[in-house]
C-alpha cells in the first residue's frame, strides 16, 4: 500500500513541473525575442512591469511579448507572477493607431479556476504600456515599460 504522504508529494512534484513548463517556454521566447526594429515600433516588442488588482491586494511581476499578426491584430504573450506562482497566457487583441500611440482591446477566458472571461483594453505610447482588465470578480491594471537591450 502506498502511503498518503508519498502520493501527495508526487502530486505536488507533478504540479510544480507542469506549472514551470509554460514559464520556461515563455522565458526562452523572451530571451530570443531580441530588440524590435524601428519599423516594428509601436506595440511590438518586449514589455516588463507589474499588474495590480483593484479589488484585492494581489499583484506581481508581469512580462509581455507583443508580435504583430495580419491586419490590425497582435499576439500578446504574457507571463505573470502571483504569490509564489507564475503562469503564462496568450491574448489576441485588435489594435488601432491613434495620435502618438496605439489602443488595443481583446478578451480571454482563463478558465473558471482563474476567474473566467477577462476583457482587456489598453494604450501604448512611446515606451509605456498601460492596460486595464476586468472580469466578473476582479479588475485591475497593467503598467509596463519597453525593454531595450
Amino acid at each position: 500500500m502506498v502511503e498518503r504522504k508519498t502520493i501527495c508529494g508526487w502530486l505536488v512534484g507533478v504540479l510544480v513541473v507542469l506549472s514551470t513548463g509554460c514559464s520556461t517556454i515563455h522565458h526562452y521566447r523572451w530571451r530570443t525575442a531580441g530588440e524590435v526594429s524601428e519599423a516594428e515600433a509601436g506595440l511590438a516588442g518586449r514589455w516588463e512591469g507589474t499588474w495590480t488588482s483593484g479589488t484585492s491586494d494581489h499583484g506581481g511581476k508581469l512580462r509581455c511579448i507583443a508580435r504583430p499578426l495580419e491586419g490590425n491584430a497582435y499576439d500578446l504573450h504574457y507571463w505573470a507572477t502571483w504569490s509564489i506562482f507564475s503562469g503564462t497566457y496568450r491574448l489576441k487583441v485588435r489594435v488601432n493607431e491613434e495620435d502618438r500611440g496605439f489602443r488595443f482591446e481583446g478578451s480571454k477566458n482563463l478558465g473558471r479556476w482563474a476567474g473566467g472571461e477577462y476583457r482587456f483594453t489598453g494604450r501604448v505610447r512611446e515606451d509605456r504600456f498601460d492596460a486595464q482588465y476586468a472580469s466578473e470578480n476582479d479588475q485591475g491594471e497593467f503598467a509596463m515599460k519597453r525593454v531595450v537591450d
